[in-house]
């Protein structure tokens, strides 16, 4: 019975176990040889005792959300309107110091003004995770996109941040021939270029 305690025999030697005269001193038995040797061809005749199911945990904390960047589907749907662009233009002192002619003019073209933010977003986006390979190192996969909480946060503000972008004057007016290794913003800017 596989439930009850067992106390081990001495091993033995094989002189021991061929004279019939000898017993281990301990369990006043047979040696453990012996009794394996005898074992070897017999059926399994152990009990196993009844044990309660484990129940598994449920977990109290959400699976992280995978993000793929090369989709721009993650990008929040934010169309700049001309009162947000005005908003801007008081609120941020790059855009005032264009002028109200630059303001204008971005309204005049203000499906331009979208379009080009969320190309500048796409491809930001696009780029990240070649960046961030460099930048994040193997033992901090915690702070990898989808693993950490800022990413998601990321992905709801880049467009805005891109429209900002664009009213400032930073972005390259070429930014949709722009290859994966050349700058996306305007020339000349005092911007330092990270690589």
């Amino acid at each position: 019975d596989a439930t009850k305690k067992w106390r081990v025999p001495s091993k033995g030697t094989a002189g021991n176990v061929r004279d019939p005269s000898k017993q281990c001193k301990k369990t006043k038995g047979p040696f453990l040889l012996e009794i394996a040797y005898e074992m070897r061809a017999s059926p399994v005749i152990a009990t196993v005792p009844d044990r309660p199911a484990i129940t598994i945990p449920v977990m109290q904390i959400r699976p992280p959300s995978v993000i793929r960047f090369e989709n721009s589907e993650l990008l929040d749907d934010f169309a700049a309107t001309e009162d947000w662009c005005t908003n801007a233009y008081f609120a941020i002192k790059s855009i005032e110091n264009l002028g109200v002619a630059c303001l204008d003019k971005n309204l005049e073209t203000i499906a331009q003004t979208r379009a080009t933010s969320r190309l500048m977003a796409r491809k930001l986006l696009a780029r990240l995770p070649m960046y961030l390979a460099s930048k994040i190192p193997p033992k901090k996969e915690h702070l990898l996109p989808g693993q950490h909480w800022v990413w998601t946060s990321l992905c709801g503000k880049l467009t805005r941040v891109c429209t900002l972008m664009h009213l400032s004057g930073h972005i390259a007016q070429d930014l949709e021939t722009r290859g994966p290794d050349e700058g996306f913003l305007a020339l000349p800017n005092e911007f330092q270029q990270v690589v």
